[in-house]
């Protein structure tokens, strides 16, 4: 079974299986292509799951060939042979058709990362978020939502924030697109703060004019007192149930240093917003 869907994966590469399945239009086209395997599959719930286990030792055995690079379409080049994608176009096709499980893209999608390169990564997560409208709708969403969840947390490890920070924001993009804010994994439900992180704070006008001398001017209201008070705010948010359990003067405090520094952050807007219509106000004058 894994020869024969090597053979079909090769043969649909430059056919129907690589049609766009996140456009509803080509859906049919896609689904198509995979007619003859659902057909198969309908009768018995076993195959199905020998197809699955055939996908991905497909899956390992295409990954193990050495990769070339082929055009992507967005002009650049891209790691993941076509044969990868007809497979992974099949697969997306047979969980929308309910013929397999909704879920197993995403198992899938872990096994490539798991096999390839941070090179070939990020060729497989633009085809995830070329078909993010999809796999986020419920039906995908909620069968691999934990899938998803671990991969993404995989790829952060596994990245430099420094020399991948572009990847590491497109990876945070898809997470925000496909969990909400109100979901566990984001909440922190037992409340534990890092109270570790502190920021030093200068003692004098001297370290803070060192730093700002080349600034540009009109930052009113930007001085050694608003200075403390605005990185002050961090001892009140590092640990906001201290506040629910301390003296009213705590509160209060916070509360001034929050309006404080709100207050110089309103006039610095005021301020940008007046400068950049002045020139188009001249503008019509003359």
């Amino acid at each position: 079974l894994s020869a024969s869907l090597l053979g079909y994966f090769s043969s649909s590469a430059d056919g129907d299986a690589s049609a766009d399945l996140g456009d509803p239009k080509e859906k049919d086209t896609s689904a198509s292509s995979s007619s003859a395997l659902a057909t198969l599959l309908a009768s018995n719930s076993e195959h199905a799951l020998l197809l699955q286990h055939a996908l991905r030792s497909s899956l390992l055995d295409l990954m193990k060939k050495k990769p070339v690079s082929a055009s992507s379409g967005t002009g650049t080049l891209s790691l993941m042979s076509p044969e990868v994608t007809a497979l992974f176009d099949t697969t997306l096709a047979l969980c929308a058709s309910t013929t397999l499980d909704a879920g197993f893209i995403f198992t899938l999608f872990e096994d490539a990362f798991s096999y390839g390169t941070i090179a070939l990564g990020k060729d497989i997560f633009a085809y995830l978020e070329k078909h993010s409208t999809l796999l986020a709708q419920p039906a995908f969403f909620n069968r691999g939502k934990l899938i998803i969840l671990r991969i993404c947390t995989s790829l952060l490890r596994r990245l430099s924030r420094a020399n991948d920070a572009i990847f590491c924001g497109r990876i945070q993009h898809i997470l925000a697109c496909f969990f909400p804010l109100s979901d566990k994994s984001g909440t922190n439900k037992f409340g534990q703060y890092n109270a570790e992180n502190i920021t030093t704070v200068a003692n004098d006008d001297a370290d803070v004019v060192e730093e700002d001398e080349d600034d540009d001017e009109g930052a009113e209201g930007v001085d050694m007192a608003f200075y403390r008070s605005f990185w002050k705010l961090q001892d009140h948010f590092a640990q906001p149930n201290i506040l629910a359990t301390s003296a009213p003067i705590k509160v209060k405090e916070a509360m001034n240093d929050i309006n404080a520094a709100l207050k110089v952050l309103r006039a610095q807007e005021a301020a940008t917003i007046t400068s950049a219509t002045a020139p188009a106000d001249a503008d019509e004058a003359l």
